[in-house]
């Protein structure tokens, strides 16, 4: 493999490794901003709640459990990102001749 060649290698995958780490980033904000949001939602709605003589709901729960899917779903996102990483860097090796 001559220098070039070896160049546009390396190159591609910078690429790839920066388009992975941009995606991790989103991934980690929203991530981020799932749990804020969830987390005063539950506190806002349990405190409204507590004072009233019925209690919450009974359908109360499936609101955050819709929400929890939604963030379930992310996590799969992000495994299947580090999947891909791995697999990036096991074709860069290889052509790499590692």
């Amino acid at each position: 493999m001559d220098n070039y060649e070896r160049q546009q290698i390396e190159d591609a995958h910078d690429d790839n490794v920066r388009l992975f780490n941009e995606a991790e980033g989103i991934i980690n904000d929203y991530r981020r901003e799932v749990n804020q949001k969830t987390s005063q939602l539950v506190d806002y709605v349990y405190s409204f709640y507590q004072n009233l003589p019925g209690g919450a709901p009974r359908d109360l729960s499936f609101q955050f459990e819709q929400e929890f899917n939604e963030y379930d779903s992310i996590l799969k996102m992000k495994e299947e990102l580090e999947e891909a990483r791995d697999e990036e860097r096991r074709d860069f090796n290889r052509k790499m001749g590692w």
